[in-house]
């Protein structure tokens, strides 16, 4: 039994391969997705790959609460029915269910619980609860996403080292190359050369992403031909604050503003177009990227920060350059390096044993293993 009360974007896909790899693993087991509301049409899809799906039980005065609490009462839901059903529960996302599981603590015993952790907790309170966690066995397993994670975990909790495994993030978009297709919208550059390579920074516009960061650097490089696409939706950043910012920097024939929630179906087009994909992370984002993933998929070159997973990822498989987080001048210096180097990056990431590692089929197949075992 799956939880994830997430179905937007990556995470209903992301979550819809792990049950896919289960049933793959073993065909008679029963698997059941218990969620918050999904679209019909993905309701049907999950019929279609014999998943069961229980809809968690949402009450109109839950938005008058506090949401901590709802996840918690919603998370109260699943273990009755999981306990009910002797179910094995897995919690697909436990980065925002590691306070409420401490609540429901009482609620655990008898139960055979996995999770997997995206992100390692940026507040000291948080770790320690997770420590916690798993020192007392209340989780059994704990799934990541990179080594660099997964011995951070095993540092903070001392825990068996069987007890917490790596899986590759992987990539869950089909490459596309088409030479008549581009992504939506109209070219930054308007009427610049096509030689001009192509800087794609992918995903939703918060704080912990750097948008600013990177619009800060890019307007730095006065005499560098470049382009930038921003592609993904307004969150604690907006359209009004880039383009107040553009325009103080000096950017409004470098910049095309797409920012908009990019249908799965879309996403590849993206990244086929770019050059270099641009991680501008700040240092509190301590978990893996799925733009990183998109592009190392398709060997494109990656700048991000050196720190964390993704620090880790691209000096360890050589996917591009890694740049000093929040350091807004160490980060316009690797745009130049990568753009002057390009070629010799691109070769690196193409020919880089992490492509490998991406595939829908291994991460299938590994996480069926780590909760079988």
């Amino acid at each position: 039994m799956f939880f994830d009360l997430l179905n937007t974007g990556h995470h209903y896909q992301y979550n819809l391969a792990v049950m896919k790899g289960v049933l793959k693993g073993a065909p008679s087991s029963e698997v059941t997705y218990y969620s918050s509301r999904l679209e019909e049409s993905r309701q049907a899809e999950l019929e279609a790959a014999g998943i069961n799906y229980q809809r968690a039980v949402e009450r109109r005065y839950h938005r008058y609460m506090p949401s901590m609490l709802v996840r918690a009462l919603l998370l109260l839901q699943v273990l009755r029915f999981a306990y009910k059903h002797k179910s094995v529960l897995h919690l697909l996302y436990l980065d925002t269910l590691i306070i409420p599981l401490v609540f429901l603590i009482p609620a655990l015993r008898g139960m055979k619980i996995t999770a997997t952790l995206h992100w390692y907790p940026p507040r000291e309170s948080k770790r320690r609860l997770l420590r916690n966690l798993l020192r007392r066995q209340h989780l059994d397993k704990l799934i990541v996403h990179g080594d660099y994670l997964r011995k951070q975990v095993l540092e903070l909790t001392s825990v068996e080292q069987s007890r917490v495994s790596s899986i590759v993030y992987p990539n869950l978009h089909p490459a596309v190359v088409q030479e008549t297709v581009q992504a939506p919208g109209t070219h930054a550059s308007q009427g610049a050369a096509e030689s001009v390579p192509t800087l794609l920074c992918f995903g939703g516009l918060r704080y912990d992403k750097g948008i600013d960061l990177l619009l800060e650097a890019a307007g730095r490089l006065t005499g560098q031909p470049f382009s930038i696409l921003i592609a993904g939706r307004e969150q604690d950043f907006t359209r009004g604050d880039l383009e107040q910012i553009i325009r103080d920097k000096g950017l409004e024939h470098k910049v095309e503003l797409c920012l908009e929630y990019i249908p799965d179906h879309e996403v590849p087009l993206y990244f086929e177009r770019a050059d270099i994909i641009v991680l501008p992370y700040r240092k509190m984002f301590s978990g893996q990227s799925g733009p990183l993933t998109e592009a190392a998929a398709r060997g494109k070159v990656i700048i991000g920060p050196s720190h964390g997973e993704i620090g880790y990822c691209i000096e360890r498989y050589g996917l591009g350059v890694s740049f000093r987080a929040e350091d807004i001048s160490d980060l316009g210096d690797k745009i130049v390096y990568a753009i002057h180097n390009m070629d010799e990056l691109r070769r690196k990431s193409q020919s880089s044993e992490y492509k490998a590692l991406l595939s829908p089929g291994i991460f299938e197949q590994r996480y069926f293993e780590e909760l079988a075992g």
